[in-house]
């Protein structure tokens, strides 16, 4: 009855369909029982069922009672680009999908303990964290994030723990990373040779020459400990 009042068109259709099927062989035997049948001596009950298997075959072959929702979600679940893995309050996986089972190890598999799968032995624990595996021959880095799921009275009934696929920034990273090393240190060493002829040239030169190159090895040293200084900061954005 939730689902008939709650849920989108099709589903209400199959519902009301279900409720229906359930509602008739249940009214027959009423009337059975009360004697109102329109037949003394037979028990409608069966001709109930009857009806009701009949209403089930239209459900199933007109509204697709059977097809569209399971169909639809595996679908959906499988194609997905992140691994999903949903466990109830009990902390056993009641679905998952292909790509959470080939990034985890072991697989999550539907009724059995979630733990021994998830990074840190739970959802709370493996938010956060960077799970590498090899798909294919390529290596692949996904990101756990989890959501507590909630019904209709905000009362927790499970948790989705979703595996977000970072592959291409994880890459980014490291190759700007790596860049940013070797830039520094190139930069480094070609500001230390300017300040070093710099100084050589401000011991042997005198006058107006002398205090040009005292400037030139001043500002290559400023320029210098100003690189060092962002170095720190970029160093410290990473950390947080």
């Amino acid at each position: 009855v939730w689902v008939a009042t709650d849920a989108t068109t099709v589903y209400r259709k199959q519902s009301a369909v279900l409720l229906v099927s359930g509602l008739l062989p249940f009214g027959a035997n009423l009337f059975t029982k009360l004697g109102l049948s329109p037949l003394p001596g037979v028990d409608l009950t069966t001709f109930g069922f009857g009806i009701s298997v009949s209403v089930i075959a239209l459900a199933m072959f007109r509204f697709d009672l059977l097809d569209v929702s399971t169909v639809a979600r595996r679908h959906l679940m499988d194609h997905l680009g992140d691994g999903i893995v949903v466990v109830d309050p009990e902390g056993t996986v009641v679905e998952t999908n292909e790509t959470a089972r080939r990034a985890l190890d072991p697989p999550p598999t539907v009724g059995l303990p979630a733990a021994p799968s998830l990074p840190g032995g739970s959802p709370e624990a493996a938010a956060g964290r960077l799970v590498e595996t090899s798909v294919d021959a390529e290596r692949r880095f996904y990101e756990v994030r989890y959501t507590a799921l909630t019904d209709h009275r905000e009362a927790v009934v499970g948790t989705l723990v979703a595996l977000r696929e970072v592959t291409d920034r994880i890459e980014y990273e490291r190759r700007l990373d790596v860049a940013n090393r070797v830039l520094r240190h190139n930069f480094r060493n070609a500001m230390n040779v300017v300040e070093g002829h710099a100084e050589l040239l401000a011991t042997e030169l005198s006058g107006e020459q002398q205090n040009h190159a005292a400037a030139i090895e001043r500002r290559a040293g400023e320029v210098i400990d100003l690189n060092e200084g962002l170095q720190q900061i970029v160093a410290t954005i990473d950390r947080r």
